[in-house]
């Protein structure tokens, strides 16, 4: 990659209601530019700070639901977790490659991330989601979402299969989102959405969407029918007739991000039927 390649960008009014733009390049630099300053003539001269070691790339930028200690941002470079406080000063580092046991540098780079009471961490070509306390900076654990795909004799199921990768790449983890205190988002090479459970990290629900991975996943409060509605949003790719990725084509799913509350809902109404049937046909050869 071109070290001074863009590799993201967020946009947000900070500190003194100035609408700022964040770009973070390939080579560990973040550039801060006060959005007024584009319509004007001048040379726009951003504040940078480096943030990266070597080649490591910044990767992305989520807004910290809880604000603690100040910290208004998180982000990642490489192996690094960082966060920033609401005057877009640097308030940690959290260095997270101490948790990967591989040898390959760039199997331990940070893919993708976002943040709630927890900050939550995919790795490049990896299934698992680790779990850190950005107050603490400590590790808090994992969930594996290779068993979004298993069947409960063991076995891949066939539906998760894409003919263009290996059952062990199936499950690496492309995007998430996480809806606040509730639910983790998780979009999978696959291109199957699964969502986890915040507290019990149990599968609530995953859904078959695209043939291919979930490039990226959003959530949002639309106003739709009756009210506003907790949206998700993914991003993939739909193909046609035969897979072929150069013909691919992209698309936009929407999931009511209350559908896993439906689901169990009905589970546990489908559970009780089953528990009073069992009563009934007890009393009834009594």
């Amino acid at each position: 990659m071109n070290p001074i390649a863009l590799s993201c960008f967020y946009s947000d009014v900070f500190f003194r209601k100035s609408q700022l733009l964040l770009v973070g390049t390939a080579d560990g630099q973040l550039s801060i530019y006060d959005a007024s300053e584009f319509q004007s003539e001048l040379h726009v001269c951003p504040t940078k700070l480096h943030l990266g070691v070597g080649r490591m790339p910044v990767r992305g930028f989520v807004p910290a639901m809880t604000i603690t200690n100040d910290v208004v941002l998180w982000g990642s470079c490489g192996t690094s977790l960082f966060s920033l406080r609401g005057d877009l000063q640097v308030h940690s580092v959290i260095e997270t490659s101490k948790t990967q046991r591989t040898i390959n540098d760039d199997e331990s780079v940070i893919s993708c991330l976002c943040a709630d009471k927890y900050v939550y961490l995919a790795r490049h070509n990896n299934c698992t989601v680790e779990i850190w306390d950005g107050a603490n900076s400590r590790y808090h654990g994992a969930i594996d979402c290779s068993y979004a795909i298993w069947t409960p004799d063991g076995d891949a199921n066939e539906k998760c299969i894409s003919p263009q990768m290996s059952v062990g790449d199936t499950f690496f983890v492309y995007s998430m989102a996480v809806q606040r205190s509730i639910a983790l988002w998780v979009g999978l090479a696959c291109g199957r959405i699964v969502a986890f459970d915040i507290s019990s990290r149990k599968i609530l629900l995953s859904l078959a969407v695209f043939p291919m991975h979930i490039t990226a996943l959003t959530l949002q409060r639309c106003t739709i029918g009756d009210g506003p509605k907790l949206i998700l949003f993914a991003l993939g790719s739909h193909f046609g007739d035969e897979i072929n990725v150069e013909d691919a084509h992209s698309h936009i799913y929407a999931v009511d991000a209350s559908l896993p509350y439906h689901v169990g809902s009905l589970k546990s109404h489908i559970a009780t039927r089953a528990r009073l049937i069992s009563k009934m046909s007890k009393s009834c050869t009594a």
